[in-house]
């Protein structure tokens, strides 16, 4: 299992030019943060809790989308599915190996993020200020929430990896259905920057739908711990813990994962 895995690390990482991109993404960002400091003295901490809502989540998602999109399609391009198929571990193993190896490549790529985040700001503002509590920063002054900053951000750190790794097995279920990557590419696409274009609101309608249903918001975490979350329907309003966020993120893990390996063990040998 472990070579299985290995090799589908490879195809994940091999030739798609993430190293490059990575390494522009750090320069831009750290000419970025430079610039802000310049201008706007802040905490470093509240710098890092505004990481994933601002810029982490886009290029988290972007760099899922690069390496993920052809994980299966890449096989029907190659001509490769017939054997992989017929063999021994190709119905069984691999559709595992796939995922192991896409969500080890979602958590590298989630801590090397914020690595450079918490490196970068650290090093143009110093630790002061990690005991400060959440709700002094402006943007937080109405969380329901009594967190530190440091345990805000360990919390931002393991929500954004929960948002990247749901968002990674949906690209893999994507995968598994279709046979053209620029499909997978344009579907997860489209569901990981449409919440960006819809205001805030609490209304249950279409709107607020194509806001939450996505793992967007998830990745991005500041709503889940800005405010008390409510949904207003038919003149009340049910509110939202922050528990079904969790739970909902795994339902989806589970419910991709499991569509992902029925969709290639179903395949036919072409």
């Amino acid at each position: 299992m472990g070579r299985l895995i290995h090799s589908e690390w490879v195809k994940i990482t091999k030739g798609k030019g993430l190293l490059a991109l990575s390494v522009l993404y750090f320069l831009a960002y750290a000419y970025l943060t430079h610039t802000h400091y310049r201008w706007n003295p802040t905490s470093a901490w509240e710098a890092m809790a505004y990481f994933p809502y601002s810029a982490g989540a886009v290029t988290e998602g972007l760099l899922l989308l690069l390496a993920l999109s052809s994980v299966y399609t890449e096989e029907d391009k190659g001509g490769t599915t017939a054997l992989i198929l017929s063999s021994r571990y190709g119905r069984a193993r691999l559709p595992l190996a796939k995922l192991a190896a896409a969500l080890l490549f979602t958590t590298v790529l989630v801590l090397g993020c914020w690595i450079v985040c918490i490196g970068t700001q650290v090093w143009h503002a110093g630790w002061d200020g990690w005991q400060e509590p959440l709700r002094e920063w402006p943007r937080y002054s109405l969380s329901p929430y009594k967190l530190s900053a440091w345990e805000y951000v360990v919390v931002q750190i393991v929500t954004n990896w929960l948002g990247c790794a749901v968002f990674a097995i949906f690209l893999l279920s994507l995968s598994a259905w279709s046979r053209h990557s620029l499909t997978v590419f344009f579907i997860g696409g489209m569901m990981l920057v449409l919440p960006f274009f819809i205001r805030n609101h609490s209304s249950l309608d279409i709107y607020w739908l194509l806001q939450n249903l996505p793992m967007t918001e998830v990745m991005r975490v500041e709503n889940l711990y800005s405010r008390p979350r409510y949904v207003e329907w038919k003149g009340g309003r049910m509110p939202l813990p922050l528990a079904s966020f969790y739970l909902y993120m795994l339902l989806l893990a589970g419910l991709f994962g499991s569509a992902a390996c029925r969709a290639y063990r179903g395949r036919e040998i072409r």
